[in-house]
């Protein structure tokens, strides 16, 4: 390397501004002999051991501190803990005297040592510090979720065994001690960038990259300490650090894929603010080195239990315990991460466009045996508005589709369940109504909850009263929008509650029915079902599965202008909705409708629909792909 030192962005730091890191033999004086590279379990970090093997110039050590951790922490169960403390030397003085001042092997110019993070934790101060002060040092970290999940298929998952707080406290110490950051590395980032996250580690030991790093053969390694067999069964069949690895892919998808024990969500709490600040502490794929330039130098580039009745009119549901543990997914715009995070720490920066401005679109989508029902439908009606408010969600349909189901199965959501969708345009630098002034891409979040309809609803039905507050036409606001910008209705929904009844009917601007606040609106004359036109009302998709439903039953069905005297005097009504289903209106405006009980066309359609939602369920997860049929 030449002797100029280069610098790269290494994330946000804990103070102003951000850290660079001098890369480059003169400012790396005498850190090129030992690289320390600190994790949690379950971080690839045996995968990076193996990296470093391979180049052939390297004496790696597998966890050198395991014996003297065990020693000091008598409660630290391992099926193979007296065969380890047989083998290994305890004695923390020795050990760290052979890592940091032993010549190395003839032929090897570096010593990788493979650290887990709690395993710095009871070493004699004299010899932390003396670690700490020779060589080159990397935290490696995982997001707890995925970190949590792998070692508890192992071992049991507890706080100390993940090594969170170690990691703030080793990044910390280096900083005191060597007064330079040590380079951190998300492990996500390792899997798809693993030749510019290799090349970032040499430059930091003051090490050339070579390209053999980045494969090896299958198999047992000689590096590998004693307890691999236990743990390294994958991590054997690999072949390296291909980022297009496809069984690699199919291993973390796996992971994820597994619903997440609720026990274990206060450990996912506990760990996540610790992660957040480590990730921001972490190289950017952005900042890594990609290619030797010329001469040498590197670039710089619980199961829930039933609590009574909550919410009100068509939204009335069965409290549900469960909601308190459940995981949210979130896709940052300015990362592009989509990453699940408990309820209680799923938050969006005030400086969001949908909390400034309620600048976004959303979807209600309705869970049933396992599939997301009619979810072409709906991802089709999210990206329709966000192009009518030009906002690019800068994912595919097929990806918004697998971020839902990944939430919907870390979950283990399969019935009663009801997804709100959301999208905002993203995060703002200063609250400004101009779209133009955004960082990133859209914020994605995709809440599921457990809920169950209450059921006496369906039967007993709902009554309505008309409000002051109009639905506007296309030029004012496009009732196509599924708009975060509620306003319109939510000011309905006001007077529906001084007004004492469950949802306000929404009159057009020439004074015809329109909509409910939150619903839409259908009644029968004489046999016939009459729904207001879509002029002044969001194409609601179960509204169109009712039309098609009447169509294919044979059942009369118009769309039209209609008045509230014809409401009145209709023989029945009933409001739609994706989390409502279909719901009897049994009192308008103080006026009976019919006999002032479920109608036998409305309970027809109730029938009809339950049927055609166990139909499209039946038809599996890929119905998402489907063209979409909302007109």
């Amino acid at each position: 390397m030449a002797e100029e030192a280069r610098t790269y962005r290494r994330g946000a730091a804990l103070g102003p501004g951000p850290v660079s890191i001098a890369v480059g033999a003169s400012a790396l004086e005498g850190l090129g002999r030992v690289l320390h590279v600190w994790s949690g379990p379950r971080c690839r970090s045996t995968a990076l051991m193996y990296a470093f093997h391979a180049r052939g110039d390297c004496e790696a050590l597998d966890e050198p501190l395991y014996a003297h951790y065990l020693v000091s922490h008598p409660h630290a169960k391992r099926q193979y803990r007296d065969e380890l403390l047989a083998t290994m030397d305890g004695d923390a003085s020795r050990v760290v005297h052979n890592m940091t001042q032993r010549n190395l092997p003839q032929g090897a110019t570096v010593r990788y040592c493979k650290h887990m993070a709690k395993q710095a934790r009871r070493l004699p101060a004299e010899q932390r510090r003396a670690m700490l002060a020779s060589g080159a040092h990397v935290l490696l970290v995982r997001t707890p979720i995925d970190l949590i999940l792998s070692f508890a298929k192992v071992e049991a998952a507890t706080f100390e065994e993940t090594g969170y707080a170690d990691l703030v406290q080793l990044y910390a110490d280096l900083v005191d001690v060597t007064g330079t950051p040590p380079l951190v590395v998300d492990s996500d980032t390792l899997n798809a960038h693993p030749e510019g996250v290799l090349r970032a580690m040499c430059a930091h030991a003051g090490i050339k990259f070579t390209p053999n790093m980045l494969t090896w053969p299958a198999g047992p390694k000689p590096c590998d300490g004693m307890w691999a067999p236990y743990w390294y069964d994958r991590v054997w069949a690999s072949t390296g650090l291909d980022p297009t690895d496809g069984a690699k892919k199919r291993e973390v998808d796996d992971e994820r894929d597994q619903p997440f024990p609720p026990e274990l969500v206060p450990l996912l709490e506990l760990c996540l603010p610790m992660y957040d600040t480590l990730r921001r502490l972490a190289i950017s794929p952005a900042d890594l080195p990609v290619a030797e330039l010329e001469g040498g130098d590197e670039g710089v580039d619980g199961d829930g239990q039933q609590k009574g009745i909550v919410g009100q009119g068509t939204h009335r549901v069965v409290k549900d315990m469960r909601n308190e543990r459940i995981l949210v997914g979130i896709r940052d715009g300015v990362s592009g991460r989509f990453e699940l995070r408990p309820r209680s720490l799923s938050h969006v920066s005030v400086l969001d466009a949908g909390f400034v401005l309620g600048d976004g679109v959303w979807e209600g989508i309705r869970v049933h045996q396992g599939v997301c029902l009619f979810l072409a439908d709906h991802i089709e009606r999210l990206f329709e508005g966000a192009k009518g408010i030009a906002m690019n969600l800068a994912l595919t349909k097929e990806e918004l589709a697998r971020h839902i189901y990944r939430t919907l199965d870390a979950n283990a959501m399969t019935d009663n369940v009801h997804i709100r969708l959301m999208a905002t345009r993203g995060l703002k630098p200063t609250p400004y109504q101009n779209p133009q002034c955004i960082i990133g891409d859209p914020t994605i979040v995709v809440l599921a909850e457990h809920k169950k309809a209450d059921p006496e609803t369906k039967t007993r039905g709902i009554s309505l009263g008309t409000c002051p507050i109009l639905r506007g036409p296309a030029n004012v606001q496009d009732p196509m929008w599924n708009s975060h910008s509620k306003l319109n209705c939510i000011a309905a929904c006001i007077h529906a509650n001084f007004m004492h009844v469950d949802e306000a009917i929404m009159l057009d601007p020439h004074g015809f029915v329109a909509t409910c606040n939150s619903t839409n609106l259908f009644m029968v004359r004489r046999g016939e079902v009459w729904a207001p036109t879509t002029k002044y009302q969001l194409h609601g998709i179960t509204r169109y599965n009712i039309l098609v439903l009447c169509q294919q039953a044979g059942i009369p069905i118009r769309e039209c202008d209609f008045s509230l005297t014809q409401l009145y005097s209709a023989d029945e009504a009933f409001v739609t909705g994706t989390f409502a289903g279909q719901i009897p209106v049994t009192k308008v405006d103080g006026r009976v409708i019919g006999d002032g009980a479920r109608g036998p066309i409305t309970e027809r359609l109730q029938t009809l629909y339950a049927t055609m939602c166990d139909a499209h369920a039946a038809l599996g997860r890929a119905t998402w792909a489907d063209p979409p049929r909302v007109p």
